[in-house]
């Protein structure tokens, strides 16, 4: 979704609460501390203007929905047709539906399959390294492209009707899914007693690492523990919020230093109480790109006997590589004897198609936490290891055999040319004197911010989207997320020319924030957080009727 579009809405919101004055009230920072936080919190359970508020978060989030994203309303519901459609004329929809263009995104979208595995497509053929591929080379002519998309599609017309719920009836996909984790356990330096499972992506490999560290405390300190409780910096993947959200948690989230945006270990450990279940690092974080201190996580792990989950969905099949390319990484993998389990997803930097992700523990004993087991069922015995009842085959084998053709002289190779261009496009921003990036980035991610008052890296962000580019907006500080992609190597150029261009521009012309950057500035600075929870609650609910 647009989240200019939907901020746009919120500050439209905050004007046109006449009513009570409430969110205009907000909007304005330095009277929000003292009596006015009080007035504000006590009108807000005022039925009737709950009831104005409830009723113009509806309006503007069907006015964003239909005015701003174009999304049409009211369209009739849709049934199975009577009669099957011509498989011709659907086939011919995929390009009219498929209107994205991944080379100008800075997320959602690791990787077109050509871009990524054709060069280790091609190594596969030459040492005829697939136990399931062909040998037949005259097969395999053609194009690397087409040849690639072959591969993985065979795979996944295989296996796309098999359920992995039950793992010994499908011999096969049980083979991939240990394999699988077997191949994250090893890249991530864990020893031979790691056990672990595949999930549907990074959201549930959080929910499961929640869900598990949740139960050993309950199943260790049975009736001491009160409200259980993650540690966990500011920065940290708001899955974990949702986790906690769903099974009955609390987060504490520590600040960050601004500069370096890594946590203070003494912060980490002041926070830690006798409720704390878990310490949650991540590697890296999303935000900027840069690797929590893990062995400092350990440490206040150690002293107070807590789990340590490392959260890698994001750089888990990157950083290794980048390692091994001779870049300095922070320990952050199960080297760090503190660390009882990580998480990464296959599906981003391992390439694999949507969705697949990785959950690597330590030991089986803490993995037998996950697992949920019910035999007093009279259609018979229950047991799943994750979250999803039907596990699709289809992902499975997608995941496993873009790992055996990638192989580590692939992922090496990938590394290197993103590290290459990451390196190249970190220091012609920072050439520009307006722009300077946040903290120290030790992966394929950085964040933009301003080194120049007259650039506001909001209206950066707005001439950009001008040009085709489709840019991430964060805050605290106000930044722009780029994780650097295999798509972006053939607009290795385009990107600095455009972003010279805007500053220039900006400079130039003396550009103020106006539009949709002031939107997003003024939003930012509103402090009733929860009315914004509240509106994006209600986008969603419209935008999926």
């Amino acid at each position: 979704m647009s989240s200019l579009a939907v901020l746009a809405a919120l500050v439209e919101l905050a004007v046109k609460a006449a009513a009570t004055m409430l969110f205009l009230l907000a909007a304005v920072r330095v009277w929000y501390d003292g009596p006015l936080a009080f007035l504000l919190d006590t009108l807000r359970r005022v039925p009737a203007v709950q009831r104005a508020i409830t009723a113009s978060l509806r309006h503007q989030a069907g006015r964003v929905i239909t005015d701003d994203l174009k999304i049409s309303a009211g369209s009739p519901p849709v049934a199975i047709p009577d009669k099957g459609e011509d498989p011709q004329q659907l086939l011919e929809q995929i390009e009219t539906l498929r209107t994205h263009k991944t080379d100008q995104m800075f997320a959602y979208v690791y990787s077109e399959a050509a871009e990524v595995l054709g060069h280790a497509l091609a190594k596969a053929q030459e040492r005829a390294a697939l136990d399931f591929v062909s040998n037949d080379a005259s097969e395999l002519d053609g194009g690397l492209s087409a040849e690639q998309r072959h591969l993985v599609a065979e795979y996944m017309r295989a296996f796309m009707h098999e359920n992995a719920l039950n793992p010994t009836l499908f011999v096969a996909l049980r083979r991939f899914e240990v394999e699988l984790v077997q191949m994250t356990a090893a890249m991530l330096n864990a020893g031979p007693a790691a056990r672990g499972n595949v999930t549907s992506g990074g959201t549930e490999s959080v929910l499961m690492a929640v869900k598990t560290y949740r139960d050993l405390a309950r199943a260790r300190m049975p009736g001491s523990v009160g409200t259980p409780n993650i540690v966990a910096a500011v920065t940290v993947h708001p899955a974990f919020n949702k986790a906690a959200h769903y099974f009955g948690l609390t987060m504490t989230l520590v600040p960050v230093d601004p500069v370096s945006q890594t946590v203070d270990p003494a912060a980490l450990r002041a926070a830690v109480t006798s409720d704390t279940v878990l310490l949650v690092a991540s590697a890296p974080q999303y935000c900027h790109g840069i690797v929590d201190p893990v062995e400092e996580y350990g440490r206040v792990a150690r002293e107070f006997g807590l789990p340590l989950h490392v959260d890698a969905c994001f750089g888990g099949f990157m950083l290794p590589w980048v390692e091994k390319l001779g870049y300095s990484v922070p320990a952050f993998d199960f080297r760090v004897p503190e660390v009882t389990s990580v998480s990464a997803d296959l599906h981003k930097y391992g390439f694999a198609p949507k969705g697949a992700s990785v959950i690597v523990y330590r030991t089986g004993g803490l993995r037998k936490h996950q697992l949920y087991a019910y035999s007093g069922w009279p259609g018979g015995l229950f047991g799943s290891p994750t979250m999803a009842g039907t596990r699709p085959g289809g992902y499975l084998a997608t995941a496993w055999v873009t790992l055996r053709t990638m192989g580590q002289e692939g992922f090496l190779r990938i590394a290197g040319d993103l590290m290459d261009l990451t390196k190249f496009w970190t220091e012609e921003i920072r050439a520009t004197g307006a722009l300077k990036i946040v903290g120290s980035p030790q992966m394929t991610c950085f964040a933009i911010t301003s080194n120049n008052p007259a650039v506001n890296v909001f209206v950066l962000a707005d001439l950009l989207e001008d040009k085709g580019w489709k840019m991430e907006r964060e805050s605290n500080p106000d930044c722009l997320h780029v994780t650097v992609l295999p798509q972006h190597l053939a607009r290795r150029d385009d990107f600095v020319t455009d972003i010279r261009a805007c500053v220039d521009w900006i400079l130039t012309e003396k550009i103020k924030p106006k539009g949709m950057a002031a939107v997003y500035g003024m939003v930012a600075r509103v402090p009733a957080k929860e009315l914004i929870d509240e509106f994006l609650l209600e986008f969603f609910n419209q935008i999926y009727s």
